[in-house]
């Protein structure tokens, strides 16, 4: 006789494989079949980043967990915390794939339903962005007509859980190879390891123009070229720079440091690290293989 409980047990009986029965996680199955039904996509206060990714994942998955119980890549839960954390040296904010959580999970070893989907949001979410950047330039800038093939982190995903294994090199495959964009992460990881990363305000003063010397110049480049071992002398490439602010800030380009082009300077905020994070996005949004010939400007 059939009881009707028996489909309300722990795990949910949903069809065959070549192993015989294949079971779905209970917890796992009705909690996405709500976000199919309009759930909001939020999880133990954590905002779902790939929600339509996850749901397609488990409904080819049969809602059988990957990362934690029985799942093909559990050994491999705890290298997401490390890669997430590493990805902040690329510009991406740790807290945007659950660091923390999955971090804390790993190190009580924690394994339910919560674990398993905020991973793979945060796995599928990484992956996006490493490969295509964290937002679409088209929606930035209409004219934008430079597209890449988009990595299908889904299919990426259900490779890995079918090997068991390969989810760091996988995901650091996936940033740019491009010797500009390490370069760029050089100087990120340089400037981030100094004391003040934000370059301070020019000190009220005499009129600096090319050939002054002095503390006051070592702080105009500072501010203006960024952070770094400069000399304190107003040389020709800091004329040009001052030059290419005047103009962008609609004062007089004449590459004289005055009274005017200070209270502009002084009053701009001038985050170096926030300019590097902007141009790593920009490589990031560039196809990864480019033509033989090609025009960059910089």
């Amino acid at each position: 006789m059939y009881n009707g409980k028996l489909a309300m047990g722990v795990f949910w009986l949903i069809g065959l494989n070549w192993g015989g029965l294949v079971y779905a996680d209970e917890g796992l199955r009705m909690y996405l079949e709500g976000l199919r039904a309009g759930a909001p996509a939020v999880l133990a206060g954590q905002t779902l980043q790939s929600a339509e990714a996850i749901m397609a994942f488990y409904l080819d998955n049969n809602h059988q967990p990957v990362w934690t119980g029985d799942g093909a890549l559990t050994a491999e839960l705890n290298t997401l915390p490390i890669a997430i954390e590493e990805s902040q040296a690329h510009g991406l904010v740790a807290s945007r794939y659950h660091h923390s959580f999955l971090r804390d999970q790993v190190q009580d070893e924690q394994s339910d339903h919560v674990t398993e989907i905020l991973a793979t949001d945060a796995f599928l979410t990484q992956a996006r962005h490493r490969a295509d950047g964290v937002v679409s330039p088209a929606s930035l800038d209409p004219d934008w007509h430079l597209v890449d093939a988009e990595h299908d982190v889904v299919e990426d995903l259900k490779m890995l859980a079918s090997q068991g294994s390969g989810v760091e090199a996988y995901l650091l495959g996936l940033w740019p190879d491009s010797a500009d964009y390490k370069l760029l992460i050089q100087e990120r990881g340089r400037i981030a390891a100094l004391d003040e990363a934000q370059s301070q305000p020019v000190s009220a003063g005499a009129l600096l123009k090319l050939g002054a010397t002095g503390p006051r110049v070592l702080e105009l480049k500072n501010r203006l070229l960024g952070p770094d071992d400069h000399t304190d002398v107003f040389d020709e490439a800091l004329d040009r720079s001052v030059r290419i602010f005047q103009d962008s800030a609609n004062l007089q380009t004449d590459g004289l440091v005055g009274a005017a082009t200070l209270a502009v300077l002084n009053a701009t905020r001038v985050d170096w690290i926030g300019r590097l994070d902007a141009n790593l996005e920009r490589w990031r949004w560039l196809p990864q293989q480019t033509p033989e010939d090609y025009i960059s400007v910089n």
